[in-house]
């Protein structure tokens, strides 16, 4: 009787850094604002454009795939923010 849940669909692999981003906001209850902290403890400096475009849906015709770089330095950001 459960209802079944959608799978994670995953296009190609550049776009798992953009899924990565997106869980972890939601999974840490993040702002926009709070997630470019992050990313400036880290020593990387992005617009609030260029993020929204990363965390939108793959499609969207401003999507822009994360790489490598934003999430590596994210979850360095991360670790950094969370051990002070």
């Amino acid at each position: 009787g459960q209802p079944e849940r959608p799978s994670l669909s995953i296009k190609n692999n550049e776009s798992i850094n953009n899924i990565i981003l997106k869980k972890l906001k939601i999974a840490l209850a993040l702002t926009s604002e709070d997630m470019l902290s992050i990313l400036e403890e880290a020593g990387v400096t992005i617009s609030k454009g260029e993020l929204s475009a990363v965390l939108r849906k793959e499609g969207h015709k401003n999507y822009k795939e994360c790489g490598d770089r934003y999430a590596r330095n994210f979850l360095k950001g991360l670790a950094l923010k969370h051990r002070a």
